[in-house]
């Protein structure tokens, strides 16, 4: 009868739809037997007796993470080595596609068989088109570095950049090869949107990231005769910390952010100042979706913009940080580091950060004209 019970679980935990439930169930014999005998067993029995298309690689991971979730953190699991690199080329294809250098020069690209940039779209007449690039391109190199030797999904985004700085592009075309003087043609894609409303200057943020400091900059430039600012948050998941404590520095004078790792290792951040609006009144709008960097931010001009409003709803309360780390066996395991500390305030993992005026709104209205959020800030300021 045992025999059967484990039988049963390690087939079960190789179901997308019970695998966890199933991993835990595998754990409690685990904890009392050689587990590699187990798994042998149960193997050795599917691949004589059981379903053909049993998927052994998804039994394995499944049990893995399993493992992984019962240990009671959401942010750590495991991936495949093979399944981790497909995935991050992906998500560099993704970033390129959606960033304002690849807007702006009217390209659209993807990773080309052999691993460099290839070049499936260049719009006619656009930047891209206008300096000699086209369609079926493969861009080899940038600056000289193999895009093949660094690897597609950590070197491929370097191809990005600031508006009008010059990257040479190594190109591929028909078997011979040559080189570009490529200018960088940037467009605003949306991270960064604002205008004024009377005397207030409106920002809204939804990601950091490295373009973000530039597309802040250009609004801010039109904001020169505003006396009050509002930040927007809402919905912003967060992005890398270095940027949102520099744009910081645009609209306070000082402040710190400490990543605190459980080893004991700190990594500082300080806050330069590098603006004309940190002697404004400022309202921060923010609601549950406002995470990760971006509470980072909200901390940073709450503790020292002074006179600073929070309206909105509690913030998502991430108050910690991943990293990633390949193991001996090939996959890679995401885990919890460690964690986020702005000045003297308490970490907000699980809690947030609380607004000081509470105004719920369902976050399909922002940027409606029933934004009673935004609305409030208005009069707060007024």
């Amino acid at each position: 009868m045992k025999k059967e019970i484990l039988k049963t679980a390690f087939l079960c935990a190789a179901s997308a739809a019970v695998g966890a439930a199933a991993a835990y169930t595998a754990a409690q014999y685990i904890a009392k037997t050689d587990e590699i005998k187990i798994i042998d067993e149960a193997r050795a029995v599917i691949a004589e007796k059981g379903d053909p298309s049993f998927d052994y690689a998804a039994a394995r991971e499944g049990i893995i993470n399993g493992y992984l979730e019962n240990g009671g953190d959401k942010y750590t699991y495991y991936t495949d080595e093979s399944e981790s690199e497909t995935e991050r080329d992906e998500e560099m294809t993704k970033y390129l596609n959606v960033s304002p250098t690849c807007k702006g020069s009217g390209i659209e690209v993807e990773k080309s068989k052999a691993g460099n940039i290839a070049l499936v779209t260049v719009k006619k007449d656009g930047a891209a088109d206008a300096q000699g690039l086209r369609e079926g391109d493969e861009i080899i190199a940038l600056d000289g570095v193999s895009i093949l030797e660094q690897g597609y999904a950590d070197y491929a985004n370097k191809f990005l950049g600031k508006p009008d700085t010059v990257i040479k592009l190594t190109v591929l075309r028909n078997g011979e090869t040559f080189d570009i003087d490529f200018k960088r043609v940037n467009v605003n894609v949306g991270e960064v949107t604002g205008r004024k409303i009377g005397k207030t200057g409106y920002v809204r943020i939804s990601y950091f990231d490295d373009f973000t400091v530039g597309l802040v900059d250009e609004l801010l430039e039109s904001f020169s005769d505003v006396d009050s600012l509002i930040l927007d948050l809402r919905d912003c998941p967060g992005g890398l910390t270095a940027v949102c404590v520099k744009i910081s520095g645009r609209f306070i004078d000082e402040g710190s952010v400490k990543l605190e790792r459980f080893k004991g290792e700190t990594t500082k951040y300080e806050v330069e100042k590098s603006g004309t609006f940190t002697n404004v009144p400022i309202a921060v709008l923010v609601n549950g979706n406002t995470a990760s960097a971006a509470e980072i931010f909200t901390a940073l001009i709450k503790d020292n913009a002074e006179g600073c409003i929070l309206v909105g709803e509690t913030t998502f309360g991430k108050g910690i940080f991943q990293q990633e780390e390949k193991l001996k066996s090939g996959g890679k395991l995401h885990y919890t580091a460690g964690e986020f500390y702005v000045d003297n305030r308490e970490n907000w993992q699980g809690v947030g950060i609380s607004p000081d005026v509470e105004v719920q709104m369902d976050p399909a209205l922002i940027g409606t004209d029933d934004d009673i959020q935004l609305k409030k800030a208005m009069e707060l300021l007024d």
